[in-house]
């Protein structure tokens, strides 16, 4: 709840920024506010997409950005258009030209969510050993130990994190999964995530996590490839 209070003064306090930026050209303060309500759900839309960004990887990563973009702006323009309607109205030549500037209000979206990320980001105190991860397994809430997972496989929609000795079931999907959990853990293919302090090798297009062989994909394979170069820089997946 306190998390959720304080975005909502961020995101009030970028408001009141805006509107004070806007107010020399709309005449009063108050359709300043009014103007700045209407261009911020492009900028939530792109803050809540950031997460997913991070966990992309390679062309898709920035196809991914390049169609976030694409509809923030798309509903910037939206409110554009309820202004031109509302405040403006219906003269188009009373739009400042830096309102429908696609540049001015990409970065005036990027500079706020950028300092939200900066703010809000999850801060691991915990030691790696101690970060517990809650999942639904059975219909039970329960908490376990990131270190103990080794991988989490997907078959016929329900998800198996195998741990030492036993596996649990949960009915979250691998991408939700992968979503929560933290740095530390890879996807190598559709169905498998991999926690890589229990990588022990690879050979061609297949990672070996407890004495298993677990596939690489094509689509995983870069983001995978980074985890070797950073361990080992003459460690390469083959083609």
């Amino acid at each position: 709840m306190m998390r959720f209070i304080k975005q909502f003064l961020f995101w009030l306090g970028a408001t009141l920024v805006m509107s004070a930026l806007y107010a020399g050209s709309m005449g009063s303060f108050a359709n300043a506010i009014f103007l700045a309500g209407l261009l911020l759900p492009g900028a939530l839309f792109l803050s809540t997409q950031i997460a997913r960004l991070r966990k992309a990887s390679g062309w898709t990563k920035w196809l991914h950005f390049a169609y976030v973009m694409l509809i923030s702006l798309y509903l910037e323009w939206l409110g554009l258009i309820a202004a031109y309607w509302f405040l403006f109205e219906l003269k188009l030549e009373r739009i400042p030209d830096l309102m429908i500037n696609p540049v001015f209000l990409s970065m005036w979206m990027l500079f706020f969510v950028f300092i939200r990320d900066r703010l809000f980001a999850k801060k691991t105190v915990l030691k790696r050993e101690e970060l517990m991860f809650e999942i639904t397994s059975e219909r039970k809430k329960m908490h376990i130990r990131l270190k103990e997972v080794f991988f989490i496989e997907s078959k016929d929609e329900v998800c198996f994190i195998h741990m030492e000795g036993h596996s649990l079931k949960t009915r979250e999907r691998i991408s939700q999964l992968a979503e929560r959990l933290p740095e530390g853990f890879i996807r190598t293919h559709r169905s498998f995530l991999v926690n890589t302090e229990h990588i022990k090798g690879h050979s061609k297009n297949s990672l070996f996590v407890d004495g298993l062989e677990l596939p690489v994909s094509r689509k995983y394979k870069d983001a995978t490839q980074m985890i070797f170069n950073e361990n080992n820089p003459s460690g390469e997946l083959s083609n």
